[in-house]
């Protein structure tokens, strides 16, 4: 699988900065001074810089109210235990398309997870910015509860290249999962960006008995993210998504391959290292939803400014584990009018042409 390669110019960035959330989004940064080229006739005024914000976010179950016969989604509907009819599906649009609007003010790329079918991804869309140039892209994955991984991206900073669904399968099992969702995209300097979104087999039996289909799952994206990487060397990789792992575990170490020396860098270790979280279980944060990159681009600073966006508006306050923790929509049948039970991860594109 290829794409076209075009005429590379040199990417010129701010240097990174790994961050915990809160953060103040609205804080003017200083411009780059952009390096002469070796056309006379340039300037540091000719070039263009770009920041493109990313959001990679776990919805917690956007369904819409709809029974499809070929899905398992028959709890979110109006006449289940949830009683998830219009109104409670529009609330949950408008929650998330708040915190996707707080999180990212011009979102150039957002990688979600836990959404059912295309329609719901458009309807959020719409929500999150109805004049914006939001393009969805989405496919059908056979997992078992339906839920499937999707891309939005602004068509005013990206041009379209390709997409595929790259599918997660066991050897003798009918055990089924989430695609691996691979968008290639153009920047304006004409380089490639190959965005991945992941939401990789969750710890359902136990971490330790499930762990071998998490590290299945990094050894099919790291076959890919290899080949493109070595067909497009000039190319940006971004894996996106919520892990059901650490970073600091062997599937995102070892088989993905992320540790030192090796040809990935995930930009969430450092959260995950100062004890904070995309996510909290029986009182323990962890970075379940990491943002994870080629070590080119990590090292040239095209990827800048990493951080877990967290909001006290977007949380309740446990008493049994004394913290406040993520809303979320539900608690089994139980419906708590939250936001998801998941934190955004957030990063930036930058670069100058």
């Amino acid at each position: 699988m290829k794409v076209n390669r075009r005429l590379i110019f040199p990417v010129i960035a701010a240097s990174v900065a790994v961050i915990f959330l809160i953060f103040d989004m609205g804080e003017e940064e200083a411009e780059e001074k952009a390096q002469p080229t070796s056309d006379e006739s340039a300037s540091p005024t000719d070039l263009t810089t770009v920041r493109s914000n990313v959001v990679f976010y776990n919805v917690e179950n956007l369904f819409d109210t709809i029974d499809h016969p070929d899905k398992k989604d028959e709890d979110f509907t109006p006449g289940s235990k949830k009683e998830y009819g219009s109104e409670r599906y529009k609330d949950k649009l408008g929650k998330l398309s708040r915190v996707l609007r707080a999180a990212s003010p011009n979102p150039g790329l957002i990688g979600l997870c836990e959404i059912e079918n295309r329609s719901v991804v458009n309807d959020l869309a719409k929500k999150i910015d109805p004049k914006a140039n939001l393009v969805v892209i989405h496919e059908e994955s056979f997992d078992f509860r339906g839920i499937d991984n999707a891309l939005i991206y602004d068509e005013d900073e990206f041009d379209y290249l390709w997409h595929t669904a790259i599918p997660v399968r066991f050897a003798g099992e009918d055990y089924t999962t989430r695609d691996i969702l691979c968008v290639a995209l153009e920047l304006k300097n004409g380089e490639a960006l190959f965005v991945f979104v992941n939401h990789w087999p969750s710890r359902r039996g136990g971490k330790e008995k499930s762990a071998f289909r998490r590290a299945r799952a990094a050894e099919v994206l790291r076959q890919w993210m290899d080949s493109l990487s070595f067909e497009n060397p000039t190319g940006h990789l971004i894996a996106m998504g919520d892990y059901n792992d650490y970073p600091s575990d062997s599937s995102i170490v070892n088989v993905l391959g992320t540790g030192p020396e090796m040809n990935l860098r995930n930009l969430t270790l450092p959260i995950h290292q100062a004890g904070l979280g995309s996510y909290c279980y029986k009182g323990e944060w962890g970075v379940l939803d990491q943002i994870i990159v080629d070590s080119k681009s990590a090292q040239s600073n095209f990827f800048d400014t990493t951080y877990i966006f967290k909001e006290n508006w977007m949380l309740y306050y446990n008493k049994q584990s004394d913290d406040s923790l993520p809303s979320r929509s539900f608690g089994g049948d139980k419906y708590f009018g939250g936001y998801s039970d998941h934190l955004p991860a957030v990063t930036r594109i930058s670069y100058s042409y």
